[in-house]
């Protein structure tokens, strides 16, 4: 009988030192695993234009998930990016030009990046990831295509201040 209560109070305290050992080990991995999660990085940002639009282009040292939010009164364009560090500015890209008054970004939930892009017009975004290639690494880049007012909708407009119903039928 001593000797089984012996074994139960080896068991036991094996159980105990395993199970904070095991509980150490996870605390661990919770604390790392985010840092280690945080895989990408903004490089660098090149903006241009021509004549029908506005490309930004983000250069990544990873690919990365990112989702594009139009936001209106005032014109805004929010792009969230997920796992991404900042490593580079805003500040020299050259805006005149293009429909972005002014680029701002904050991080979010320590892992994840808005940039948010003050617009003076109206425009129709499109994004996409462009993988690395001999040149460049990944990249995510945003098209800002400018809206035209359609014409017939100014023709329609100027006929209904200066003419009358019956010309329009």
């Amino acid at each position: 009988m001593h000797w089984e209560n012996l074994l139960r109070f080896i068991r036991q305290k094996l159980t105990d030192y395993c199970g904070k050992w095991l509980l150490s080990l996870l605390s661990l991995i919770i604390t790392i695993l985010p840092a280690a999660a945080q895989s990408a990085d903004i490089e660098s940002v090149r903006i241009w234009r021509s004549p029908e639009s506005t490309r930004l282009v983000i250069d990544l040292s990873d690919t990365v998930k990112h989702q594009l939010i139009s936001l209106e009164n005032p014109n805004r364009l929010v792009i969230d990016i997920k796992q991404i560090r900042l490593a580079t500015s805003f500040k020299n890209l050259d805006l005149s030009k293009t429909p972005i008054a002014n680029i701002r970004h904050a991080q979010r939930n320590k892992t994840d990046l808005r940039i948010v892009l003050d617009l003076s017009a109206s425009v129709s975004p499109k994004s996409f990831i462009l993988p690395s290639n001999e040149q460049y690494g990944d990249r995510l880049v945003v098209d800002l295509y400018d809206k035209k007012q359609s014409t017939s909708t100014v023709s329609y407009t100027h006929l209904r201040a200066h003419e009358t119903l019956r010309y329009l039928v």
